[in-house]
C-alpha cells in the first residue's frame, strides 16, 4: 500500500481545493448591486447574478418595508453585453443590453428588442437594434458613484450655464428621435417629451446636480426675463 508523506497530502489539497475554486469561481464572487431612481423619492437596484437578473424598488428612506422584487431569467448569452432573457410574469423573450461607461461607475439598459421566441429574438438582434432603442435605456450608477450623485445639489440651484447645456439635445438626439417618429408613424409623439425628459436627468448629473433631489423648483421662475431660457423651455419640438 502506497503511503504519502504530510508534504505530498498538504499539495493534493491545494490543488484540489484550487481545481473548485476555478471550477466555481463565478459563484463565489458577491454579484454587484446597480443603484437608480425611477422618480423622485423612488428607487430602483440593478442586481446580475449566474442565472438571473433582480429588479428591485422601495421607496427612498423606507428600509424596513419589503421590496418590490422582479426575477429576469438569463436564457441566453449572446455576449457580454447582450442576454436573451426571460420575465417571470410575461410571455415571450426579451433582449438585454447593458452598456458601461465613466469607469464602471454608470450602466445603462435597454429591452430593445421582443419576439415569441429566442431564435426570434437572436434573428432580430442579427438584423441590427433600431438606433432609437438605446433612448429607452434605464440608467444606473454603481454604490460610490450612487452616493455622490445623493449630496449632488438640487435644481433649485442650477446654474445658467448648466441649465441651456441640458437643453441642448438636438444634436446628440435629433436623428435617434427622427429615427423614433418614422418607426412609430408618428402615432406616439408624446413619447419625445418623455425621452427628452429622461436625457435631460442625466446630464444634469453629468453636470453635477441631482435632478431626483425632492426639492422644489421651477425653471421658469428662476430664470424670469431671461428670454433664451424661456425660448429653449417652451418652444415646440419640431425637426424641420
Amino acid at each position: 500500500m502506497k503511503r504519502f508523506t504530510p508534504s505530498v497530502i498538504t499539495s493534493i489539497l491545494i490543488l484540489t481545493i484550487n481545481s473548485v475554486f476555478a471550477q466555481d469561481n463565478e459563484s463565489l464572487i458577491a454579484p454587484i448591486k446597480w443603484h437608480s431612481y425611477t422618480q423622485p423619492g423612488e428607487l430602483m437596484y440593478f442586481t446580475e447574478y449566474k442565472d438571473k437578473l433582480v429588479i428591485e424598488r422601495r421607496s427612498e428612506g423606507d428600509n424596513y418595508a419589503e421590496p418590490r422584487l422582479k426575477n429576469i431569467m438569463i436564457v441566453k448569452r449572446i455576449d457580454d453585453s447582450h442576454y436573451i432573457v426571460e420575465e417571470e410574469d410575461k410571455e415571450g423573450f426579451v433582449l438585454l443590453k447593458k452598456v458601461m461607461s465613466a469607469n464602471n461607475q454608470v450602466l445603462d439598459i435597454s429591452f430593445p428588442i421582443e419576439g415569441k421566441t429566442v431564435e426570434n429574438v437572436g434573428e432580430q438582434f442579427e438584423n441590427g437594434v433600431p438606433i432609437w432603442k438605446s433612448l429607452e435605456a434605464i440608467r444606473f450608477y454603481s454604490q460610490e458613484k450612487f452616493q455622490e450623485v445623493k449630496k449632488l445639489p438640487g435644481l433649485n440651484e442650477v446654474k445658467r450655464e448648466d441649465l441651456i447645456k441640458s437643453l441642448q439635445w438636438r444634436k446628440p438626439l435629433g436623428e435617434m428621435l427622427e429615427a423614433y417618429l418614422k418607426d412609430s408613424d408618428g402615432s406616439r409623439p408624446y413619447q419625445i417629451y418623455r425621452f427628452l425628459e429622461a436625457y435631460q436627468k442625466k446630464k444634469f448629473v453629468e453636470l453635477g446636480y441631482n435632478p431626483y433631489k425632492m426639492i422644489a423648483y421651477n425653471f421658469e421662475k428662476q430664470f424670469a426675463g431671461d428670454e433664451e431660457i424661456i425660448k429653449l423651455l417652451t418652444e415646440e419640438i419640431t425637426f424641420d
